[in-house]
């Protein structure tokens, strides 16, 4: 399965079905880890509608394989999608919740969609889940609100992020909200966050 691996960072779909197609006409068992290295290849061309088939062709789906088909969906920005595989993984009694991953995926996933308010949801989730909130979780929910152009909920949740993981923890995140500044023509604010990511940089 390496040459799968390999079409996986290509996104090679054609020439990874050409081989699992060959590998089978030999009469070769297919195991978990092609699978697993064939749905990579799907994931990194957005291809959700292939890997959710995969999925559903299992007997039994287990964490990897519920926590690639909620990572297709976050990338292909199907929050909907995202959330329904997520609730059908908790119903089949496999717990993602508590997986960082997983979490961040689906804020982000709700960043893309410009849904502020799933992404705060999906970020209470995770700290209810006993998650210590980490600047990727703090990022996505930042650019949610700068995605949603409302400037006082970046703001707010950036303050909230560089009080808990300090300037080296916050830099993504504070990029966001500068990006939310932009969005909004607060230029004033904008530059404000520019100089206190230039003052980070000489700490």
């Amino acid at each position: 399965w390496s040459l799968l691996e390999a079409c996986s960072a290509t996104g090679d779909v054609e020439r990874a079905n050409s081989f699992m197609a060959k590998w089978r006409s030999l009469g070769l068992q297919v195991t978990d880890e092609h699978r697993a290295a064939l749905r990579k290849v799907y994931v990194k061309n957005n291809d959700l509608e292939a890997v959710e088939a995969q999925i559903r062709k299992l007997e039994k789906p287990g964490l990897k394989d519920y926590g690639m088909v909620v990572d297709a969906a976050a990338r292909c920005g199907n929050l909907t999608a995202a959330e329904l595989w997520f609730q059908e993984a908790e119903a089949a009694g496999i717990q993602l919740r508590n997986a960082y991953a997983i979490s961040v995926n689906l804020m982000f996933a709700a960043a893309r969609a410009a849904d502020m308010a799933r992404c705060e949801h999906w970020f209470r989730a995770a700290t209810e889940a006993r998650l210590q909130p980490n600047g990727a979780m703090y990022t996505a929910v930042v650019t949610s609100a700068a995605e949603s152009l409302d400037l006082v909920a970046a703001e707010h949740w950036l303050r909230l992020c560089r009080a808990q993981l300090g300037p080296d923890g916050s830099e993504e995140a504070t990029n966001a909200a500068l990006r939310a500044a932009g969005l909004q023509g607060d230029l004033e604010t904008a530059e404000k966050w520019a100089e206190i990511l230039l003052e980070d940089g000489r700490k």
